[in-house]
């Protein structure tokens, strides 16, 4: 199982927030299994779906991972699903499954090797991967407005829904 895609698009780039860096920067992707090609999206989200993935990689409980993607209405545009015999990647626009079922850890080093191209290239264009798609994971401390502290976990959309990261520090001492 392979996730590529081709050179990322730049033309609408205008970094003023990480959102718009997730969305702007797209490309031509493609999912290849069993040296055949299964999915083939042209201007695909791959910056978003990097984040993504390492968001759910990040996740201590193994749950199945649904992309819900900024740039799409459905979600589920790339989903990796566990049953019984493995895990398996999905699509909403495709309706059977787009890979025969394997394990752990060959789903792992799919994501992780599309998640190092995405940041290899991220550098070549100047960009900083932890600026883009490591920024803001995981659990933070937000300082209220009269800098008290307040543990919060940050999901996958926190920028979207109005947490801007400025706002984020990775220790309460940082609210000071």
């Amino acid at each position: 199982m392979e996730m590529t895609y081709g050179y990322l698009y730049v033309d609408e780039l205008n970094w003023s927030t990480q959102a718009d860096c997730l969305v702007a920067l797209d490309a031509h992707f493609r999912q290849i299994g069993r040296e055949e090609l299964v999915f083939d999206e042209p201007g695909f989200p791959v910056v978003e779906l990097a984040r993504s993935l390492l968001v759910w990689l990040d996740s201590p409980n193994r749950i199945d991972f649904i992309f819900d993607s900024m740039s799409y209405e459905e979600a589920g545009s790339i989903s990796i699903v566990q049953d019984s015999g493995g895990w398996t990647f999905h699509s909403v626009f495709i309706p059977q499954p787009l890979t025969r079922p394997m394990g752990w850890s060959e789903v792992e080093q799919c994501c992780l090797n599309f998640i190092a191209k995405v940041e290899a290239d991220l550098m070549a264009l100047g960009l900083h991967p932890d600026e883009v798609i490591r920024r803001l994971r995981g659990k933070y401390w937000i300082c209220s407005q009269d800098n008290h502290p307040k543990r919060a976990t940050l999901p996958v959309r926190s920028v979207e829904r109005g947490l801007q990261p400025s706002e984020a520090r990775s220790s309460p001492a940082e609210c000071r």
